[in-house]
């Protein structure tokens, strides 16, 4: 019995390692398969035969000629993975808006929806995000939701799937939400920090370098990518919260001369006393008052980077988050303090990027895609 188990467990690992394979590739012949994951011929026939009959993969003639790695002319059948029927929803819980992607298991976004937070009480968040859920798996009553990926901002314990804390949502403290969805579902859930899936969205389509990713809206999270690797856990990379003035402005977390009093969308209209829109508005038409705060802003977040580069290699900076929309208010500014003050490496040699549509939703499916390949039924 105990080597008939174990037998069944390395086909299914050899399921899952042939079909990360085709999905890593585009597409593969089983000559391909064979030659590259050293398998038997007999064994990459039937783990794609169980793939193709479950509908996880779809099989297509290539050109004649094309190579099929015999030399003998013929056209060979090439597999890929099948980018209809089986989806990973991505859900971002952000303090500005609530999206949902539906995206297919070759990292392809299908269709968005959005819907309005209310951060009055954790019990009307999660309400919120209940509801826009039901909402979106009734619309995709055809197809197959393998898993739903959270990217959440706040500090997250994403092994546990434990939301630990949310300042800005009154009673937010050590939410289960991972086990809440999953029990609300009947999917697996898979909770990220949400920077980290705004950076995993942002190097799907480009070479992975060591980059530092900066999400500003209301407020403030970092993410990193260094070695082709995105750092995680709880807790980790809480730039928001590192101070910059002792015993400065009050900071939504309780504490006092937080980074994120100064530089985000919340700190700025608590410090200038209205609505920040209203305060962006004041400053391009030349308030002094309001503008003296989004120098302060560039100052501060100009000295974070320059620190974090001092800890961490990064080759490029991306910015992203609402507050993008005015970088016209800053981000000069920010450039030529770290040029002038940086002696990490030439200033030239570093570049800073920015992003108005960050696809946390997104990055979040990207994310739990391997998780849900590595827990199919094959």
């Amino acid at each position: 019995m105990k080597e008939s188990i174990n037998q069944d467990v390395m086909k299914q690992l050899n399921a899952i390692k042939v079909f990360s394979y085709i999905r890593e590739q585009g597409k593969a012949t089983r000559k391909q398969i064979e030659a590259a994951m050293d398998l038997s011929w007999g064994a990459v026939s039937n783990i794609t035969a169980r793939l193709l009959e479950k509908g996880y993969l779809v099989e297509s003639k290539g050109e004649k000629g094309s190579a099929n790695g015999s030399g003998s002319g013929r056209i060979p059948s090439f597999l890929a993975v099948n980018d209809r029927q089986y989806y990973v929803l991505g859900v971002d819980i952000n303090i500005t808006r609530l999206t949902v992607e539906l995206v297919n298991l070759k990292g392809e976004s299908v269709r968005q929806w959005s819907g309005e937070p209310d951060y009055r009480s954790s019990d009307a968040l999660l309400t919120g995000v209940q509801d826009l859920l039901q909402r979106v798996i009734g619309e995709c009553s055809g197809d197959v939701i393998l898993g739903i990926g959270v990217a959440m901002q706040g500090i997250v314990d994403a092994r546990n799937g434990i939301s630990i804390s949310l300042p800005q949502c009154p009673g937010w403290q050590d939410i289960p939400l991972a086990a809440l969805l999953e029990s609300w579902f009947g999917r697996p859930v898979y909770l990220e920090h949400d920077p980290n899936c705004v950076l995993r969205a942002e190097v799907q389509d480009r070479p992975r370098g060591n980059l530092l990713l900066l999400r500003i809206d209301k407020g403030i999270g970092m993410a990193l990518l260094s070695e082709g690797r995105i750092f995680t856990g709880p807790g980790m990379l809480e730039i928001a919260h590192t101070i910059v003035v002792p015993h400065g402005a009050k900071c939504s977390c309780g504490g006092e001369g937080c980074l994120e009093a100064y530089v985000s969308e919340e700190g700025l209209s608590l410090l200038s006393g209205i609505a920040f829109p209203a305060a962006a508005e004041r400053a391009r038409s030349g308030d002094p008052a309001i503008l003296a705060l989004f120098g302060n802003m560039a100052l501060y977040l100009g000295v974070a980077i320059n620190n974090i580069l001092r800890l961490f290699k990064a080759d490029e900076i991306i910015l992203c988050g609402d507050m993008m929309r005015y970088r016209d208010l800053f981000l000069d500014q920010v450039r030529q303090w770290l040029a002038g003050n940086s002696f990490c490496r030439e200033p030239e040699t570093l570049k800073i990027s920015f992003s108005e549509n960050e696809r946390a939703a997104y990055g979040a499916a990207l994310m739990a895609i391997p998780k849900v390949i590595e827990n199919l039924n094959i």
